[in-house]
């Protein structure tokens, strides 16, 4: 039996819940004053006035009289479809503003979805919803018509790669002292104090994943008691090698891996 193709309407509202939440990031990203989203909690956010008052009110608590930023905004934010109800009440104040970021997100070939995603929906209204997609080559310059998107990563060799993997985003977490032998631990850190001294704002950063939970090893190791299931993944420049991966120091025993989530 054949599968049953989305129709339009879902289509259409698939590609507007990917720019949704890039968006509605980076306004709160804005509004709260700092890219320190470390998390401590969960909170989620079922519609637009909610993120964005918690977000202002956490701008204003953590401003002081002379204006100077105090506190770093420490929930995650997870603003899931509930959102795009409310998608075209976004004002579009927080959308220019939105359109003067840099979005850089490192990543390998599947990481391509986030850039396709606000592409799609800049096909709605290619002035209000306006991006810059960067493929290759060096970041776009700064401009106040469109949010530039990317991939790219300063290297060693005063160039820009075409994104990150493994290596250079996680597994050298897992070295004794967090320093690896190839030396990856320093690559992000550089590409983020290069462009903080090139004026090249990066507004907000992350790892835009990749089949890195499932490729390169597939389901094996002892099974997890407590999901019971087994672990996949790749670990490439791990202290123990390329190795499947789990969550927590309880699932190293699991998969002779040091690498967790």
């Amino acid at each position: 039996m054949r599968k049953k193709r989305l129709d339009s309407g879902k289509v259409l509202f698939l590609k507007r819940l990917s720019f949704v939440s890039l968006v509605l990031f980076l306004i709160i990203l804005l509004l709260a004053g700092t890219s320190d989203f470390i998390v401590g909690k969960t909170r989620i956010f079922s519609t637009l006035q909610d993120a964005v008052k918690d977000a202002i009110s956490a701008r204003q608590e953590s401003i002081s009289e002379d204006r100077t930023l105090l506190a770093p905004f420490n929930e995650m934010l997870i603003i899931d479809h509930n959102a795009v109800e409310e998608f075209e009440q976004i004002p579009d104040e927080y959308l220019d503003k939105v359109k003067k970021m840099w979005f850089n997100l490192p990543g390998e070939s599947h990481s391509s979805g986030y850039r396709k995603g606000v592409t799609f929906v800049s096909y709605i209204d290619p002035v209000k919803y306006n991006v810059a997609i960067t493929e290759s080559g060096s970041p776009a310059a700064y401009r106040t018509d469109a949010l530039r998107i990317d991939r790219l990563v300063r290297n060693q060799y005063n160039g820009w790669t075409q994104g990150a993997g493994e290596a250079e985003w996680y597994t050298w977490k897992a070295w004794p002292g967090f320093v690896d032998t190839a030396n990856n631990y320093q690559i992000i850190k550089n590409h983020i104090n290069y462009s903080n001294t090139h004026n090249l704002e990066i507004a907000a950063i992350g790892f835009g994943w990749c089949w890195d939970a499932t490729w390169h090893n597939g389901l094996g190791g002892t099974i997890d008691p407590v999901y019971n299931v087994r672990w996949a993944g790749a670990s490439e420049g791990g202290p123990d090698g390329d190795l499947r991966w789990g969550l927590d120091e309880g699932d190293i025993s699991l998969t002779g891996n040091n690498v967790m989530m």
